[in-house]
């Protein structure tokens, strides 16, 4: 008997005050291993249930230098993106 969340669908929408380079760039915090990498844990638990992934969403430097209608946009876009509809 298969789990009931099989065929399911998740997607992270994230705020971080960490600029988008402390993700991506080679021997900056993150070590450019992306912000995916950080949630590894939580997609391979999903994973598991048989819930899968959906291209995840990021907002960065929320606190110290807000962009909110970029943000406002760029998420609309990604709903469009991955679902054909804002």
């Amino acid at each position: 008997m298969g789990s009931l969340l099989q065929g399911r669908r998740y997607m992270l929408s994230l705020e971080w005050n960490a600029p988008r380079e402390a993700f991506i760039r080679e021997g900056d915090f993150f070590e450019g291993l992306g912000v995916d990498a950080l949630y590894m844990h939580f997609h391979k638990a999903n994973e598991f249930l048989g819930i899968a992934q959906l291209p995840t969403f990021i907002c960065n430097d929320i606190v110290k230098n807000p962009q909110v209608e970029q943000y406002l946009a760029g998420y609309a876009a990604h709903l469009n993106e991955v679902f054909g509809r804002a």
